[in-house]
């Protein structure tokens, strides 16, 4: 019945499927379906797989790829499992919704459970300190898990990721001697980066990930910058101190949506009046839920604002919008470089965190890239938020005349 029910449903997409796909069934038959371009054969291993495809296809695929019971293989392409989920996100069924399936989308983006202290801990443990091992292998030399920025496409990740955060303190006009917070550190290369080559006097990075905030706190002191940079294992709604420069990258999207004025709030409340934040996070064009696939299994807790919904958020507050960006092509080109990592690093990784854990980190990133490269998808935004007593230039020129310079930091 389920075998059934997958066919018929993969049938009524034959007409729109920007791929000429092969579906191996488990009996041995095959279905093809399809408009042509790109040609994947995708292998369904056991009879069980039809129901949890049928019942929930997103999380049924996530799942039943990182038990091994599919594959996709291609004679055209080296990338197949992202050529085919590229394909369906390309079909982009949310914009033939009628309104009241969107009015339905809008209830099932609340999630009843609020990011609480306890939640958010509970949250980074399940990916950033269970996953740390795999982070460490594919984020490169800066150990930076966000977004790139490929100012020239010849940058490899590591130049690309210095890029991103000159770029990102140039945006917020970080000058020597002013203090610094970064929330969501990671592994804390922004902070250490700001002491080195911007003069900040006193950078402070902020993580609940004990195993980031290790690795992130033994580099400061490795590199002989404690007295101007810092790492604390502490919530943004614990800092009580006052900040020239805020920054937040890549955090936003852990917020969750019932606490999303509140972080603005105390933005406003550690900001001096003259200061710049800076947000950089992965958002949307429309209102979308989230896929169940990755709150399941990657980052629970997580929900994704809208471009719009940041700036209503902050400007409920009384911050400011001084400049906007979207580095969504940006976003894909890193996650390529990851997966790349994560792929040329299987047999090492497999034996660190076996062979489901590093599938679900594939299918993950595969989609991700998938996401990033469809019109519709994700976006990656950078914000720049002030107070109204902030001096601001005329032009934008100052956040990219240090791009001629030939260190690419400052």
């Amino acid at each position: 019945m389920f075998k059934q029910a997958l066919i018929y449903q993969l049938s009524k997409l034959s007409g729109r499927l920007p791929l000429d796909l092969t579906v191996l069934h488990s009996d041995g038959g095959q279905q093809r379906i399809g408009r042509g371009g790109t040609e994947i054969t995708l292998t369904i291993k056991h009879p069980s797989c039809y129901r949890r495809l049928v019942w929930d296809p997103v999380v049924g695929f996530g799942e039943l790829y990182a038990e091994g019971a599919l594959e996709a293989a291609s004679r055209t392409s080296p990338d197949p499992l992202f050529e085919l989920l590229r394909a369906f996100f390309a079909l982009n069924f949310s914009k033939t919704l009628p309104n009241w399936a969107k009015t339905l989308v809008q209830l099932l983006r609340s999630d009843p459970r609020a990011n609480d202290l306890r939640r958010s801990t509970k949250n980074v443990e399940v990916h950033y300190d269970a996953n740390d091992k795999i982070v460490r292998e594919i984020t490169g030399r800066t150990l930076t898990y966000s977004c790139a920025f490929f100012a020239d496409p010849r940058l490899d990740l590591d130049r690309a990721q210095d890029a991103k955060i000159a770029y990102l303190l140039h945006k917020a006009r970080l000058t020597k001697g002013q203090r610094l917070l970064d929330i969501g550190c990671g592994y804390g290369e922004l902070v250490r980066q700001a002491a080195k080559y911007f003069g900040a006097r006193d950078a402070l990075g902020i993580t609940l990930s004990r195993e980031q905030f290790k690795t992130g706190d033994e580099l400061v002191n490795a590199q002989g910058l404690s007295q101007r940079c810092r790492l604390k294992l502490i919530d943004w709604r614990d800092v009580n101190e006052s900040f020239d420069r805020i920054v937040s990258v890549g955090m936003y999207e852990h917020v969750g949506r019932q606490h999303w004025a509140e972080f603005f709030r105390k933005i406003g409340d550690l900001l001096a009046d003259d200061g710049v934040f800076v947000l950089h996070t992965i958002c949307t064009l429309s209102p979308m839920p989230m896929n169940r696939f990755i709150t399941k299994y990657i980052f629970p807790g997580s929900r994704l604002p809208t471009i719009a919904e940041v700036v209503k958020a902050a400007e409920s507050t009384g911050l400011i919008l001084r400049d906007f960006e979207n580095l969504r092509e940006h976003y894909a080109e890193t996650v390529r470089h990851w997966l790349n990592a994560l792929r040329a690093k299987r047999d090492r990784l497999t034996r660190a965190v076996g062979e489901k854990r590093f599938r679900l980190f594939e299918v993950y990133l595969a989609g991700g890239r998938a996401s990033f490269m469809t019109p519709g998808g994700m976006q990656l935004g950078q914000f720049v938020f002030t107070k109204d007593k902030t001096d601001w230039p005329q032009n934008r020129a100052f956040m990219l005349d240090w791009l001629k310079t030939p260190n690419q930091r400052a």
